[in-house]
């Protein structure tokens, strides 16, 4: 099994169905910036222009307010647009 986030790097896991356990098979070696303490993501879904919920994952560094008015944005949408841009404060 092999699991990611956004703020995790790739591991792969294997189950032990005796145990009943899952394992990280050591097979991907960890680094030192692969799980970032100071990094937050969450999932949430944004209405779209004909209000269609659509996801939108949101990373950022721990412990700063969401207040797109006064911190910068980093857009990367992903369907066939893959426009990024900044707006800065």
């Amino acid at each position: 099994m092999e699991l990611t986030s956004w703020t995790k790097a790739f591991k792969i896991y294997q189950y032990d169905l005796v145990k009943k356990q899952l394992f990280d098979t050591k097979i991907q070696p960890s680094r030192p910036y692969d799980n970032p303490e100071s990094i937050e993501a969450v999932e949430v879904q944004a209405k779209s222009y004909d209000g269609t919920l659509v996801p939108l994952s949101i990373t950022y560094r721990k412990g700063i307010k969401l207040d797109v008015l006064n911190h910068p944005i980093h857009r990367h949408p992903y369907a066939k647009d893959f426009a990024t841009f900044s707006a800065v404060s």
